[in-house]
């Protein structure tokens, strides 16, 4: 490794041991150039990223050109525009007008670029080296792990967060306002460690968790399946599943948990609130006209839905659907179930494990009647061992629909209204979930 600290530490107490001014002031001057290469590798709190903020600094300078040169282009504005402004801007310099309009015909390349540079960045940004146990080699870690400048990153970022016209300003503009959205977020470590407290009270508390409060609303999709491999029982997995459940649900009455740990499964029931009144402590009524409105509006809402199901006018826009007509305080019942595979249970030519995975269902074993509005159940499948790019969900989700054509009549018995798939997403950014 470059001993950077050392270099610049020997640099400065040998400059001071200098007693003639004109001799250190010499020294200091021929020695500046070495001491500006070393500086940015002392600059970085994380062990075995020793050139992190070297790193930062060159990928900020990648950023800035690439937003000086797609600034011209993006928002929508035509090319032949965008190159007119170019002209007009600058008068004297055809080369750069010329060098621009290059750099933007390679848009498609340079743009998978600035997502790589964004996502090394997130990495870095996960990560809080403070309490992080940080392993020097051998772990999968960001270039830019502990750079004491990742907050200079930020305008550049918002930058490129601003720019819409194309679908490839559009899918970087949204990761770089991903990123700034995590980073206002408390960080990584706080995230896990708030999450365990959770999963630990869950489990000290076992089914009589209503005491229970998400006080700090902590974000779990992009840390759950990271948090999910971590765990070493199957008990707390089925713990960080009701946790996610609840946060999920949390608009719904939920009641009746129960984790079955030999089939790795989370089980329980909800039921939608009854409809509240309009007015609460915060309705302002200081006057007729405010109460007149308030009541307008309360009637609207109750009107909401109740057209005609004879009507068939293309006017009927509110016309119910089946959901709409479960009546609040129907009793439904949700399944969670952990796999490695979706093929674990959903083999072909065998429809034994999926209908075990039914008969947790009162409506399935007829020990509670179908409702009759329609389906009402939710079937989750969460999938552990197996990732899936993020572009390929519409291909996959096809292929799940297919496998699951021979058990339709058991999802009828069961009263399923839907079926979740969970994957992991290969960037590790956030699970993505397939409803079929």
């Amino acid at each position: 490794a470059l001993p950077s600290e050392q270099i610049v530490s020997l640099l400065s107490d040998y400059a001071d041991g200098i007693a003639d001014s004109s001799e250190q002031s010499a020294f200091i001057t021929l020695t500046t150039p070495l001491r500006e290469a070393a500086v940015p590798y002392t600059k970085s709190s994380a062990a075995g990223v020793g050139g992190s903020e070297r790193a930062l600094m060159f990928f900020l300078d990648i950023l800035r050109e690439w937003i000086s040169v797609e600034r011209w282009f993006c928002d929508g504005v035509s090319y032949a525009d965008s190159v007119d402004n170019l002209r007009k801007s600058m008068k004297e310099d055809h080369a750069h007008v010329l060098q621009v309009c290059r750099a933007h015909a390679q848009l498609r390349s340079t743009s998978e670029i600035i997502v790589s540079i964004i996502d090394s960045i997130a990495g870095a940004i996960q990560v809080d080296v403070k309490t992080s146990k940080l392993s020097p080699i051998g772990k999968r870690m960001s270039l830019v792990t502990g750079a004491q400048s990742l907050s200079d990153a930020l305008p550049c970022l918002s930058e490129i967060g601003s720019m819409a016209g194309n679908d490839i300003f559009s899918s970087v503009a949204l990761r770089a306002r991903k990123l700034l959205l995590q980073e206002s977020q408390p960080s990584l470590e706080e995230r896990k460690k708030k999450i365990n407290e959770q999963i630990e009270l869950i489990i000290a508390q076992n089914r009589d968790i209503s005491t229970i409060n998400d006080e700090t609303h902590v974000p779990l999709a992009d840390i759950f399946y990271p948090l999910l491999d971590s765990l070493p029982q199957q008990h707390q997995k089925l713990a960080l599943l009701e946790l996610n459940a609840r946060k999920l649900y949390q608009t719904q009455i939920l009641r009746d948990f129960e984790r079955i740990e030999s089939e790795s499964m989370l089980k329980f029931t909800f039921s939608a609130k009854a409809s509240e009144s309009h007015f609460s402590a915060t309705t302002r009524v200081a006057s007729m006209t405010d109460l007149t409105r308030a009541l307008s509006q309360s009637t609207s809402m109750q009107k909401l839905g109740e057209s005609s199901e004879s009507s068939d006018t293309e006017g009927n826009v509110l016309k119910p659907s089946s959901a709409d007509r479960v009546p609040p305080g129907t009793s439904r019942t949700a399944i969670w179930k952990l796999v490695d595979s979706a093929k674990d249970i959903l083999n072909d030519g065998d429809n034994s494990s999926f209908a075990q995975l039914l008969s947790s269902i009162p409506q399935f074993n007829k020990n509670a009647p179908k409702c009759q509005a329609g389906p009402i159940n939710n079937l989750y499948i969460i999938v552990t061992k197996e990732t899936i790019p993020y572009g390929s969900m519409d291909a996959i989700a096809q292929k799940l629909e297919q496998l699951l054509i021979p058990h339709h009549s058991n999802l009828a018995s069961a009263d399923v209204r839907r079926v979740s798939f969970v994957f992991n997403n290969e960037d590790d950014t956030s699970f993505g979930e397939l409803l079929l």
